[in-house]
């Protein structure tokens, strides 16, 4: 996880995740969060929470993999049982990122929040990776998969944050399930 994500999702947590704070026990999924190093994954930003149950799901095996998904379309939890879903630099490698965000939304209870920060520029940089994500990619996406209303949408298009950003120029989207 670059620098420039770590601090999108750092402002998204302090402007719209002050609910969390009140919840006895929140339950937070990071799809696709493989992390090869501590500072490389977002439950760092979230471990102040009392009680905090950190969920992190990915195709592959690692130990900072609590859960393999059993194939990349299905996270193994059931409807509405997380307070909070998060995926950094993951849908550019999903096949089918339609797909993939209907199965977060899934697993959201009602009323809770989707973060997702993506490229929408830069090099190839897996041996699968198939997408960037233009302006209009997460209202697309949201229109598609249905009970989702969109909170926050912009592409970060300054190099401020890290000499990298200006590579990636990252798509924060925030939205909230409503169905």
């Amino acid at each position: 996880m670059h620098p420039a994500s770590m601090e999108h999702m750092r402002r998204l947590r302090r402007e719209h995740m002050g609910y969390l704070k009140a919840l006895p026990a929140p339950r937070i999924c990071d799809d696709g969060g493989l992390a090869t190093a501590p500072e490389k994954t977002y439950r760092r930003l979230f471990e102040d929470l009392p009680g905090l149950e950190w969920c992190c799901c990915d195709i592959l095996p690692h130990p900072t993999v609590t859960h393999v998904k059993p194939d990349p379309f299905t996270l193994p939890f059931d409807s509405g049982s997380f307070d909070l879903v998060v995926s950094g630099q993951m849908l550019e490698h999903c096949r089918n990122p339609f797909r993939a965000v209907n199965e977060m939304r899934r697993v959201l209870k009602v009323g809770s929040l989707l973060a997702v920060i993506v490229p929408s520029t830069g090099p190839r940089h897996d041996a699968q990776d198939g997408w960037r994500f233009m302006d209009d990619a997460f209202r697309f996406i949201a229109a598609e998969v249905g009970g989702l209303q969109t909170i926050v949408d912009f592409i970060d298009r300054s190099n401020s944050m890290e000499t990298r950003a200006g590579k990636w120029h990252d798509h924060v989207w925030l939205a909230r399930r409503t169905a």
